[in-house]
């Protein structure tokens, strides 16, 4: 059941609102997603996994995907994994390119923040690359930190060379 997360941006710079994933989003997920891990990486057979079937690999095992639309056009997304001992995985976040640097990311980030804290999570964790600066500055505005790999709960793939965590 999908349910809308926030009425708008709270900054007032634009109408998009965050809502969850409904029947039929799986075709955003996987093209939003697709379009910026082909930038600058190449699909792993994990992404193919997740963005084939976000049903059974995000939302069956207790997971959700949030979307930041504006006028029923999909601006974004970002999922939430759970790892167990109430930690969840902040996964396949991406913004749509023409709409990057406005401020969409940050909104669409803090509501998965505040969905995790209402949800009971006590931890966020994430990976990326070292050469997404953007992203891992914004992760840090927004209180992630740096760990090391050895003491993440994620595992290193082909693009990810940074783990981060926020503690909730």
């Amino acid at each position: 059941m999908s349910h809308l997360l926030e009425n708008k941006d709270p900054s007032g710079q634009h109408d998009a609102v965050v809502r969850t994933f409904r029947p039929g989003d799986e075709a955003a997920f996987r093209d939003l997603n697709e379009s910026w891990i082909l930038e600058s990486f190449s699909m792993d057979d994990k992404d193919k996994q997740i963005l084939g079937d976000p049903l059974t690999h995000v939302l069956k095992p207790g997971g959700e995907i949030f979307f930041i639309v504006r006028f029923e056009s999909m601006l974004g997304c970002c999922a939430l994994l759970p790892l167990g001992d109430r930690s969840w995985e902040v996964a396949k976040m991406a913004v749509a390119k023409a709409h990057r640097n406005r401020g969409l990311g940050r909104h669409l980030l803090n509501s998965v923040i505040e969905h995790a804290k209402t949800s009971g999570a006590c931890k966020l964790c994430l990976k990326t690359s070292s050469i997404l600066h953007s992203a891992i500055q914004l992760y840090k505005s927004m209180g992630f930190q740096i760990v090391a790999q050895e003491s993440s709960s994620l595992c290193r793939n082909a693009r990810a060379d940074v783990f981060m965590e926020l503690a909730l």
